[in-house]
């Protein structure tokens, strides 16, 4: 077993990479690795399964994608319209599974309260209201939002 405490701490880019695929590498030969840190973007894609420590409590433990799907209540929909943006954002605003709707440069970003099924029913609609798009991207949580989420409120 290897217990890393901020491995990646004070290393230039170049380095972090190399720490990165050293680790998967050990991971690949079977290796347990134990890894401390509050970089959680750099764990993201390294690790399999997380902990969750605030004040030294365990408040959440398990594989990335079981603790995912934990806190993944809504989902964040990214999408980018080449033609029939203003039928698109009517079908978004009519949803009643909307939640919130911000409008970015380039994108729509949709949270919607809903799940596999209810995103596929959502892009067959505006297909057929002929809105065509160039992506239409379920992002991901991040290990921030899960922290964020799963320690919210215990801030003082």
């Amino acid at each position: 077993m290897l217990i890393l405490d901020e491995p990646a701490s004070g290393l230039d880019p170049r380095a972090r990479v190399e720490v990165k695929a050293l680790l998967k590498e050990l991971r690949k030969m079977g290796k347990t690795i134990l890894i401390s840190s509050h970089i959680l973007t750099e764990l993201a894609d390294c690790c399999t399964s997380i902990g969750i420590i605030e004040r030294g409590q365990m408040l959440m433990h398990g594989p990335i994608e079981s603790v995912y799907r934990q806190i993944r209540r809504n989902r964040i929909v990214e999408i980018q319209f080449l033609s029939g943006e203003d039928a698109g954002m009517s079908i978004l605003r009519s949803s009643p599974h909307l939640r919130s709707l911000e409008i970015e440069p380039n994108a729509v970003v949709a949270e919607l309260e809903t799940d596999d099924e209810g995103l596929a029913a959502l892009m067959e609609h505006l297909l057929e209201s002929g809105v065509r798009m160039k992506s239409f991207n379920d992002r991901d949580p991040t290990l921030e939002d899960v922290f964020m989420t799963v320690t919210k409120g215990l801030v003082t």
